[in-house]
């Protein structure tokens, strides 16, 4: 089931009327049964309501698919792009983009300057391990700059197209 859809609004209705038959029949020996189905159920309807009015919902949050973005950077645009393809055609990323960048970093006890590649890639966070294990085993830097930042919020449409292209 795709929590991150309405759905859920339907599963929401259905607790709640079935928490007002236990409650109405006493069905049930326990007093407390209807009134977690209740709350289940509410829980479930006003977390749908929020999430056709934000695109987000507590409940999508909390279960559903998260999203990140992980930024790198390579010595050359050769390197970023071979690996970037590594890791689309393991469907580990949906997206890579590469772009020049000036640094200027510590290494070694003295502030280094180079040319680089900057490169931001996004998936599903559930492929972060995979992504920083292959960049780690084929990046030609010792301590190569992997940084993941989680997507708190994006079009609906283009994080569903993060999960269908990595599935």
């Amino acid at each position: 089931m795709d929590w991150k859809k309405p759905h859920h609004l339907y599963y929401g209705i259905i607790l709640i009327l079935l928490s007002i038959v236990l409650y109405v029949t006493r069905i049930t020996r326990s007093p407390y049964l209807p009134v977690i189905l209740l709350s289940i159920g509410v829980f479930l309807s006003v977390d749908d309501l929020i999430y056709h009015l934000t695109g987000i919902g507590l409940f999508s949050t909390l279960f559903g698919e998260t999203y990140v973005a992980i930024l790198t950077t390579f010595p050359e645009d050769q390197e970023a792009s071979e690996i970037i393809h590594g890791l689309l055609n393991r469907k580990l990323i949906a997206c890579g983009n590469r772009f020049p960048c000036k640094s200027l970093y510590w290494w070694e006890g003295t502030i280094e300057k180079s040319d680089e590649v900057y490169s931001l890639l996004k998936t599903p966070a559930k492929h972060v391990s995979k992504v920083i294990k292959f960049i780690k085993l084929h990046h030609s830097y010792e301590v190569p700059q992997i940084v993941v930042i989680p997507i708190k919020r994006g079009s609906k449409d283009y994080l569903g197209y993060l999960t269908r292209v990595t599935a």
